[in-house]
C-alpha cells in the first residue's frame, strides 16, 4: 500500500488545520491505547499538552496516509537535533501495523537523504530512545538497520507503573543506509 507522508505544522502551514491534524492523532492514540507507551515518562496525558508538544518549534512532525484513506496509518516526530543527527519517535497505529516495516524504512531514508538549501545534508545520523521492556520497538529498529548503542541504566521512567528501567540508545547513520 502507497503513503504519502506530510510535515504537519511548519511555515506556510495553515495553523488550525495542523492542529486539526494532531488532534485526529491524539483520538486515534486514545482509541488504540498508546498513549502510555508512546509518551511512557507521563508527561503527555491530554490532548492539548499532546498539541503543544507536536506543533513546537523544537518539533517536526510528520503524518503518513495511504492513499485510500482519510485516517492516517503512523506519525512520527523529531527532537534534540545536535549537529547533524537528530531523535526520530514512531508511532504506527493498530489499523496499519503490518505497514509499519515499509513506511519507517521509507522515512529512515527520507531523512537521511533529505539536503538543505545549500545542497548539504541535514541529517547524518538518526537516534531512538527506547525503554527496554518496549521489545517491539526494539525489533523494528533492528530490521530497519538501527544498531543498539548501549543502555543507560534506571533512565526510562514508566509513569504507568512508577518504576524505572535502562533505557536502549540506537542510531542509524547515512553511510549504512546507502553503503557510503
Amino acid at each position: 500500500m502507497n503513503h504519502t507522508v506530510y510535515l504537519i505544522g511548519r511555515d506556510g502551514h495553515d495553523p488550525a488545520l495542523a492542529r486539526e491534524i494532531a488532534l485526529q492523532l491524539w483520538d486515534m492514540l486514545v482509541d488504540d491505547g498508546l498513549v502510555s507507551t508512546v509518551f511512557y515518562e507521563g508527561q503527555v496525558t491530554d490532548a492539548e499538552t499532546f498539541c503543544r508538544l507536536m506543533l513546537s518549534p523544537e518539533r517536526a512532525l510528520y503524518a503518513a496516509w495511504p492513499e485510500d484513506s482519510c485516517r492516517p496509518s503512523a506519525f512520527a516526530w523529531l527532537s534534540d537535533q545536535t549537529g547533524r543527527a537528530v531523535r526520530l519517535h514512531f508511532c504506527f497505529f493498530r489499523h496499519a501495523r503490518r505497514h509499519a516495516l515499509p513506511l519507517a524504512r521509507q522515512f529512515a531514508r527520507f531523512l537521511l537523504a533529505v539536503r538543505d538549501e545549500r545542497g548539504e545534508r541535514v541529517f547524518e545520523t538518526i537516534y531512538g530512545l527506547l525503554p527496554e521492556s518496549n521489545l517491539a520497538a526494539i525489533r523494528l529498529g533492528r530490521k530497519l538497520g538501527f544498531r543498539t548503542i548501549g543502555v543507560l541504566p534506571g533512565a526510562a521512567y514508566i509513569a504507568a507503573e512508577d518504576r524505572l528501567e535502562g533505557l536502549a540508545l540506537s542510531c542509524l547513520t547515512r553511510k549504512e543506509v546507502f553503503h557510503g
